[in-house]
């Protein structure tokens, strides 16, 4: 299929540079689904490729929605959490 107004050298300057990323990108949304899924984090290590936890937790990104749910999880559970006593915050 061709692309009519964008030449054959822009298009492929705009996927060289798309394709240096697209493996890490994959990989850190296949963890965020993962870990939204609830995959055990040995599992989801496997499945990645990933060999060190440290590796792993680099991808294993944690947004602003995902804090809020935890949040809203726990106050459905009746359980009151304090930051500051689990961390040593003030």
């Amino acid at each position: 299929m061709r692309n009519w107004g964008v030449s054959d050298s822009s298009r492929s300057n705009r996927e060289r540079r798309r394709c240096s990323f697209t493996r890490a990108c994959d990989r850190r949304t296949a963890v965020r689904n993962l870990e939204r899924a609830g995959v055990s984090r040995a599992v989801a290590m496997k499945l990645t490729g990933h060999k060190t936890e440290a590796v792993y937790r680099r991808f294993a990104i944690v947004d602003e929605v995902a804090l809020r749910e935890g949040v809203a999880k726990l106050a459905r559970l009746g359980t009151e959490w304090a930051p500051e006593a689990h961390f040593g915050q003030s």
